[in-house]
């Protein structure tokens, strides 16, 4: 019994942790009044929306940890394998222009099959 309650306890523990520190992430993205009114003035004013998150390279000042804090991701690009492809296209073409008894004979000459009448 001691066990089960020490695991409820702990999974109670765990769960308060993680709601307090989502409670205190979100508190931290949030704009605070100030910058919310000059928002809205800037909204009235007729400024556009992309301004505000970071669209634009003047340097605006906001905390929203999505739009400055994380890196650029690099730009996807299938490998360049052709050298590979290459050398594998060559290989098979050379294992089959030797094949049968002519690798096991090098003295005997290769022969077409025989003719069906």
């Amino acid at each position: 019994m001691t066990r089960q309650a020490a695991r409820s306890i702990l999974t109670f523990l765990m769960v308060a942790v993680l709601v307090a520190v989502s409670v205190v992430s979100a508190s931290l993205m949030a704009p605070d009044r100030e910058t919310l009114e000059r928002q809205a003035v800037a909204r009235a004013l007729g400024t556009p929306i992309a301004e505000f998150c970071g669209v634009t390279e003047d340097g605006h000042d906001h905390r929203c940890p999505f739009c400055h804090k994380l890196p650029d991701p690099p730009r996807l690009t299938a490998p360049d394998a052709g050298r590979r492809i290459t050398r594998v296209i060559v290989d098979r073409l050379g294992r089959d222009l030797v094949v049968g008894h002519r690798h096991l004979r090098p003295q005997a000459a290769p022969r077409a099959p025989p003719r069906l009448t």
